[in-house]
């Protein structure tokens, strides 16, 4: 700094700058901006009383020989030269503290000349200060942007919020008809959704009979009936949401997977055995007790066989259809004429057959596998065939009404009845839980048959002929 002057330290560049400062002592300096870094060196040579032009960074830098090293000469010489000049022709004249100083630099390797200029102190002071108020604006400026940037992802998390909660709020409660799982569904659904549910229990025909009346002013949400070709016939009227699929309809095997109508108006939740073969083990053997739905017209079993009334029991019209599909109407006429002569009996539903099997009045039965493993599980002498040419399946599917006020709860729900959890629930609830669930992920009971074949009506035949074939069977049963 003994050879050093102000204009000198102006013109240098900010890295020798933080050398010059380091070697000082002066904490910080690799961190400082040139317009610190320059003040404080001003102010050190100030403090020192130096004016010699010659850099004391050639001095340092040649071993202290500042006045014989060629570069620190040229720039001694210059500044002479400068300090030789009459006050009215010199340019660093500061008539005011705003004044322009002109600093000549050297390029040392070439020799080339320039002249950069700087302002003086109070102008520096001035500009610095510009720069502070710029720097705080700009920090004004990126604090607001920040707090907008919050602002929006605040909106958006609570956008997410809204859609994984249904994205609506619900007013009164899904209605939903329906006529198993009524005791569980409601707290499952609302423990898995946050939504309400409403259900209305009732056999098949009930719930029919239901939504028959109440026509265009339907009071029902969704349907969830194991009687497919009813529910069919409900989207053959324009009743049902048409053209949608759950988020998780990927996930059904490919046995329901067929199942769908290309319309898309119901979704497979399961399907059982609308009838197996249950007879009492006390009264017949393995050997003796039948084998076949052809079986039961032997004379063996006369006056010893009951089913369910197809007018009445919900999976009792997909056991009787299957078998008017299979053989056709004449040939189903046929078969059941046959067991009307061996003296088959008709319930109104399945538990009245089941007390019938109980009693003993009747000892063989068409009856649906739930209610047969029931019987089994309560101790019953009941033994369970399933038959080689297939049990009768009564599809259980869940259909949303056209005219909901709720379709996205609606939809929550016929989710929330194809999901893995949903039905492995549903399977371990009870004896309802005798079911081929819809979905991948899910196992049937322990004690449910592994060698099950399910077979059911073709949807829109069983449903195109349902009239008929109810009436034909309420009319044969009576005679």
């Amino acid at each position: 700094m003994n050879h050093m002057d102000a204009n000198e330290i102006r013109s240098m560049k900010v890295g020798r700058l933080r050398e010059i400062a380091a070697e000082l002592g002066i904490p910080g300096a690799d961190t400082m901006r040139k317009p610190q870094l320059k003040e404080l060196l001003i102010e050190r040579l100030s403090e020192e009383g130096s004016a010699d032009p010659a850099a004391e960074a050639f001095g340092e830098e040649n071993g202290g020989a500042a006045e014989t090293a060629p570069e620190a000469q040229v720039i001694k010489r210059e500044a002479q030269r400068y300090e030789r000049k009459e006050p009215e022709q010199r340019t660093d004249r500061r008539p005011d503290s705003r004044a322009i100083v002109p600093v000549r630099v050297y390029n040392l390797s070439s020799g080339a000349e320039f002249v950069r200029t700087e302002r003086n102190g109070e102008a520096a002071a001035e500009e610095k200060e510009t720069q502070i108020k710029e720097a705080q604006t700009e920090v004004q400026q990126e604090i607001q942007s920040v707090r907008r940037q919050e602002e929006q992802a605040e909106e958006s998390a609570a956008e997410e919020t809204e859609k994984a909660a249904g994205a609506v709020s619900q007013t009164e409660p899904l209605v939903v008809y329906l006529n198993d799982f009524d005791a569980i569904i409601p707290d499952l659904f609302k423990e898995a959704t946050g939504y309400d549910v409403e259900v209305v229990v009732g056999n098949g025909a009930e719930t029919m009979a239901r939504i028959e009346t109440e026509g265009d002013n339907p009071q029902w949400d969704v349907v969830w009936l194991d009687s497919m070709p009813s529910i069919y016939s409900m989207g053959q009227k324009g009743m049902l949401l048409t053209e949608w699929e759950p988020s998780n309809a990927a996930n059904l095997t490919d046995y329901f997977k067929e199942i769908v109508p290309a319309d898309k108006a119901y979704y497979p939740t399961g399907a059982h055995a609308a009838g197996v073969i249950a007879y009492r083990n006390d009264v017949y053997t393995e050997e003796t007790a039948p084998k076949t739905w052809e079986d039961f017209a032997k004379e063996e079993y006369k006056d010893q066989i009951g089913m369910a009334d197809p007018s009445v029991a919900a999976p009792a019209y997909p056991f009787v259809s299957w078998f008017f599909d299979s053989k056709e109407m004449e040939g189903g006429k046929e078969f059941f004429n046959s067991l009307f002569a061996n003296g088959l009996k008709i319930y109104p539903k399945n538990p009245q057959v089941v007390q019938a099997l109980a009693s003993g009045e009747i000892s063989v039965a068409a009856l649906q596998e739930s209610n047969a493993y029931g019987m089994i599980a309560s101790g019953e002498p009941i033994s369970v065939v399933w038959p080689e040419e297939g049990a009768p399946a009564s599809v259980r599917v869940a259909a949303i009404s056209a005219k909901t006020e709720q379709p996205e709860v609606a939809k929550a729900f016929v989710e929330f009845l194809l999901d893995p959890e949903t039905q492995q629930a549903l399977i371990d609830s009870g004896d309802e839980g005798y079911f081929e669930p819809s979905v991948e992920g899910v196992n049937p009971k322990a004690d449910r048959a592994t060698d099950t074949n399910l077979v059911y009506a073709d949807a829109a035949w069983a449903s195109e002929h349902e009239a008929e074939i109810k009436e034909w069977f309420a009319d044969a049963s009576a005679q």
